[in-house]
């Protein structure tokens, strides 16, 4: 993972190539999906999950699948959580991490994965989508919003003004509360 002063420097997920097991996990988005799907299709040891929040799951293997290429389809993003909890548990050194999807998304990823004792230089981090994560400095909440600049904290009421200050340990960008705003 890459920052520039206190924002993550997202890039183009690239197979590592002296990675043991490659573990992609992306937010499905069509076009991102055809990308990657072209990327790992060479790769040996590859297990993507792919969250897609609808049934229609429609030919996502047909195309790229062989003996090397595990895909799991998750509709619920708590399933695929479990999924992610499960190859951590059995992780391995050598293990690469590819994460592509919205800041909320990837960010939820990246917290678990550091608490499994996880390193940055194994995490790569591709972002796509405008939704990121926001914490309340007065109520100390995590709020989701679409590339605001302001937003109401969902918890306590203040408005918030959108800092670019990027807290990896929150995974959030910081909402401070501002007295003119509340006027």
């Amino acid at each position: 993972m890459l920052f520039n002063r206190s924002v993550p420097i997202y890039k183009t997920l690239k197979p590592q190539s002296d990675a043991f097991r490659h573990i992609v996990i992306i937010n499905y988005d069509k076009t991102n999906w055809l990308k990657y799907s072209r990327i790992f299709r060479a790769q040996k040891k590859v297990t993507i999950l792919i969250f897609q929040n609808t049934k229609d799951s429609g030919d996502l293997c047909e195309s790229f699948c062989n003996e090397d290429i595990e895909i799991r389809l998750h509709t619920a993003l708590e399933s695929l959580l479990e999924d992610v909890v499960m190859i951590l548990n059995n992780s391995r050194i050598g293990d690469y991490y590819y994460l592509s999807g919205d800041e909320s998304f990837i960010w939820n990823i990246v917290d678990i994965a550091q608490k499994y004792g996880i390193e940055d230089w194994f995490i790569n981090l591709s972002k796509y989508g405008n939704k990121k994560n926001v914490y309340c400095s007065h109520c100390h909440a995590i709020n989701i919003c679409d590339d605001c600049n302001i937003l109401n904290c969902k918890k306590c009421g203040s408005k918030l003004l959108v800092r670019k200050h990027f807290s990896r340990s929150l995974g959030a960008y910081l909402g401070v509360f501002s007295h003119d705003m509340q006027r």
